[in-house]
């Protein structure tokens, strides 16, 4: 490979391709991105994936941006919208964020813009919109949320006045993301134990966030199914064997509902 993979985000793409160029081509029926987060020039690297899920390298493309070099304590760094016509990733080490377009060839780089913040770690996306997480990183520099609209070709517009502060300075955002029906952003707090839930506007700026417990602690990773339920990942500090994963639904003013309390799942730092 170009660089040695310093820290991971992946994305998966149903619709398949072979890319030219680093690596020899192979059949696929689909593929797999990965950003390597490398402080020289971060990276999507792209990986055949064959019918029984087997990976080929098959090239690399530059963000235009940097990474860290080290772990980021996310998920969602990496997007692909649901219609697979966009891949966005963030550039921690740069405070940006690249925007690809995925076509026959592969994706092909169409915008890096400003995160709108410092340390952008994890990115949600629903239809038209993008909302990005920072994770301060800096004494003085205020976990936040970003928001942009994504245009016809991918590239993406600030939205003025969208950000929002997140409950406190330093509350190690793991992962922003849209509930079900895109009228509210979420994002877990691992260090404040908490989940920031911010209701989207007409104009698509956030209102003011509701920071509410996490039932468990070290609330990390969440995905939401289609009907509207919210499970998240808790890592609890990363204690052995200790991780639990809890079931929330949330109503229309925004407020969370426990419907399963930290069920274990027997390992550890379940992200």
């Amino acid at each position: 490979m170009k660089r040695s993979l310093t820290r991971l985000f992946l994305a998966a793409a149903l619709a398949g391709f072979t890319m030219t160029g680093a690596f020899a081509a192979s059949a696929a029926v689909g593929s797999v991105f990965v950003a390597s987060n490398a402080p020289g020039g971060n990276e999507i690297l792209v990986f055949d994936r064959d019918v029984e899920g087997g990976l080929t390298p098959a090239g690399y493309v530059a963000t235009g941006g940097s990474g860290t070099g080290g772990g980021l304590g996310n998920q969602g760094g990496l997007v692909l919208t649901n219609d697979e016509r966009f891949l966005f990733v963030v550039n921690a080490g740069s405070d940006s964020i690249s925007a690809f377009a995925i076509g026959p060839d592969g994706p092909e780089l169409v915008d890096t813009v400003p995160s709108g913040g410092v340390r952008p770690v994890s990115i949600a996306v629903d239809r038209r919109l993008l909302y990005v997480v920072h994770a301060g990183g800096a004494v003085g520099a205020q976990d936040s949320v970003t928001g942009f609209r994504i245009g016809p070709q991918g590239t993406l517009e600030p939205i003025a006045g969208s950000s929002q502060p997140l409950s406190a300075d330093s509350t190690a955002p793991a992962q922003v993301g849209f509930s079900v029906d895109g009228r509210f952003l979420l994002v877990t707090e691992k260090a404040t134990n908490a989940i920031s839930v911010f209701p989207v506007q007409a104009d698509d700026t956030l209102g003011a966030g509701s920071a509410q417990p996490s039932i468990g602690a070290t609330p990390f990773g969440f995905d939401v199914d289609r009907r509207g339920r919210i499970f998240v990942s808790e890592a609890f500090g990363g204690a052995a064997d200790l991780s639990t994963v809890s079931a929330y639904e949330i109503d229309a003013n925004g407020n969370l509902a426990i419907l399963d309390a930290s069920s274990p799942t027997t390992e550890t730092a379940a992200c």
